[in-house]
């Protein structure tokens, strides 16, 4: 019936629709994150404000900021946190600005202070569980730059194990090892470069 109703069709593991109503959306939402076969949902509407703002309200937003950090030595700092390799972020606080909440995560998360916001780089969305409530973070990404070369110190209580600087040779590897999202914000990184 959802499928029919939202013009449904899978192809490798992707599942493209048209946006049909909020309730079909939840039920193709669970089908993705319950379905082993189904690796990502595609969502087709002709008012994206409204297939947006219903996506949201199935899940707890929760809003957070971080940053592409770069040293004088030109090299990236990323942090491994979990078993995967990241990029230091973190919730906005209530009455913060996400400015000052994406300075204050990176020194936090890596011990390393101050560091100087240069712009806006991509806003990303990403699915996750708070117990069995189902939220969804958006991350707001800047460039950054950090005028040392100190390794910096690990925010431990954040379950962030390293703290490393990463030259360009290495990027590759280190983004093979993190999580999809990771890749998007690298790719704008890089994108951003090549048009400066």
């Amino acid at each position: 019936m959802v499928g029919k109703a939202a013009n449904l069709h899978l192809e490798d593991g992707s599942m493209y629709v048209c946006y049909d109503s909020k309730s079909a959306l939840k039920i193709l939402i669970d089908m993705v994150l319950f379905n082993k076969e189904v690796t990502s949902l595609y969502v087709s509407a002709s008012d994206v404000n409204k297939l947006y703002a219903d996506f949201c309200s199935l899940f707890k937003v929760v809003e957070a900021a971080g940053g592409v950090v770069k040293n004088k030595e030109g090299k990236l700092l990323f942090i491994f946190r979990n078993g995967k390799w990241d990029l230091p972020k973190g919730k906005i606080e209530k009455g913060e600005d996400v400015e000052t909440a994406a300075a204050r995560e990176v020194e936090e998360e890596c011990g390393i202070a101050p560091v100087v916001i240069r712009s806006a780089l991509v806003t990303t969305h990403h699915i996750y569980f708070i117990g069995k409530t189902k939220a969804i973070k958006k991350t707001y990404w800047f460039t950054m730059e950090y005028k040392g070369v100190n390794a910096g110190k690990p925010q431990l209580e954040e379950g962030i194990s390293e703290v490393k600087w990463v030259e360009k040779k290495q990027l590759e590897d280190v983004i093979s090892k993190s999580f999809l999202s990771i890749g998007e914000v690298m790719n704008a990184y890089v994108n951003k470069k090549k048009n400066e």
